[in-house]
């Protein structure tokens, strides 16, 4: 009864994947709370909270392609089973650093630095590894499940690293970080599907590079879906801001502050087992996709302008819940629409899209709020997005047509 409503995890090798994405996933997501206290504690600066995303931005940005060329050339668990131990390694220090007082904000900026650049080959082997461990007629149930597995963790890591800060504190944290990803090295290793690329392999190569440029941008559809969500989440971002929202605004400390990062999760969450009954039986995606960005520009609005903090929670599990729709929709029209020879490099230009507009909106909401305050720079930002939104379901007819179903590739109606 179970598998019926969810057919991903008929499949052996994705529940092992899912498992240990979701161990490490929490282990992250705890981190990045800790990570975000801990500077604001050291600095009480918002800028130093937006930098966070440019040291996390750049790296990626900067490996991210040749990343993605490495998962169509190599074994994409070989690639794991040299990524997941730096990022070991990264939370180690971080960890030990805390322990004998030699932490500081540019240790903390330097370690996310190298697991990004990790994080910049780690990620596209994941993206490209996923669609294989499934057969293709379940690919929209396994990026529903995939999306509820992140929003899950969202949910349970920061509300649980909220309380862990003040439990157990910063370094141990640090600690058990290090021991989730070591829940996923041992997945990686158990799991049966070998991690070969299938099809014709590329080669590491400048020109295997542009070839992946030259794929998406022949998809209209999926171009202007990566466009779209990248521009909107860069204005509209407010995750980075939060120790701020808890500390100075709402006044809920730590404690607050989880439920504040765990308020989008349990929207998420609650999306995405909506999403996974109902993904197979959805049409007319696009003008779905289109709406639910728009929601999520809105509720970032009244987050920025909020002074409560029952509102506050539920501004943000609206953007939780819109958020989800755009994600999965995204993801499955990229893996319908991409073969097995190319989905390292689209998965790693998917990331890039993502990781540009998340980042370096971490950047812009930490430099506008420096200047005009936390709550107008969140204001702003949706409003922005929201224009955004506008402006491309005006201007594009392909996303305001799009529609596909579980079983076959891109359909645009006319």
């Amino acid at each position: 009864m179970f598998l019926s409503h969810f057919p991903a995890f008929k499949y052996r090798d994705f529940r092992l994947f899912w498992i240990a994405e979701f161990t490490s996933a929490v282990g992250s997501t705890i981190l990045s709370v800790a990570i975000g206290w801990h500077l604001y504690e050291m600095t009480h600066s918002p800028l130093s909270l937006g930098l966070i995303g440019l040291f996390q931005g750049i790296p990626f940005l900067l490996f991210n392609l040749i990343g993605g060329n490495f998962a169509d050339v190599h074994n994409r668990k070989h690639i794991l089973y040299v990524t997941q131990p730096v990022i070991v390694i990264t939370s180690l220090m971080l960890a030990f650093g805390t322990y004998f007082h030699f932490i500081s904000p540019l240790l903390i900026y330097a370690m996310i630095v190298f697991v990004w650049i990790a994080v910049a080959f780690d990620m596209p082997a994941r993206g490209a590894l996923l669609p294989t461990l499934v057969e293709r007629k379940d690919l929209a149930s396994a990026n529903s499940v995939y999306t509820l597995l992140w929003e899950g963790s969202t949910l349970f890591g920061p509300a649980l690293g909220g309380f862990l800060i003040a439990a157990i504190g910063v370094g141990n944290i640090y600690f058990l970080d290090a021991l989730s990803t070591l829940v996923m090295i041992g997945a990686i290793f158990m799991i049966h599907q070998s991690g070969e690329p299938t099809g014709e392999k590329s080669e590491i190569s400048f020109r295997a590079i542009t070839d992946g440029f030259k794929f998406l941008f022949s998809k209209e559809i999926l171009w202007t879906m990566k466009l779209l969500d990248a521009v909107s989440v860069l204005f509209a971002s407010c995750v980075i801001l939060m120790p701020v929202f808890a500390k100075d605004i709402l006044h809920v400390g730590p404690q607050g502050l989880g439920l504040l990062y765990a308020a989008p999760a349990l929207g998420g969450v609650i999306m995405g087992i909506i999403m996974s009954r109902l993904i197979n039986h959805m049409k007319f995606q696009g003008p779905i996709m289109l709406f639910a960005i728009a929601m999520y520009a809105l509720s970032t609005i009244v987050f920025g302008f909020s002074t409560s903090f029952a509102l506050s929670l539920f501004a943000l599990f609206i953007s939780g819940a819109s958020n989800v729709v755009n994600v999965v929709i995204r993801s499955t029209a990229t893996q319908l629409n991409t073969p097995d020879s190319m989905m390292g490099r689209m998965s790693s230009l998917s990331a890039i899209f993502f990781v540009a507009g998340d980042k370096f909106g971490d950047l812009e909401g930490g430099l506008v709020a420096s200047l005009l305050g936390a709550p107008a720079a969140v204001a702003v930002g949706g409003v922005g997005a929201l224009v955004v939104v506008g402006i491309m379901a005006f201007s594009s007819r392909a996303l305001r047509k799009y529609e596909y179903t579980p079983h076959e590739a891109m359909v645009v109606t006319e």
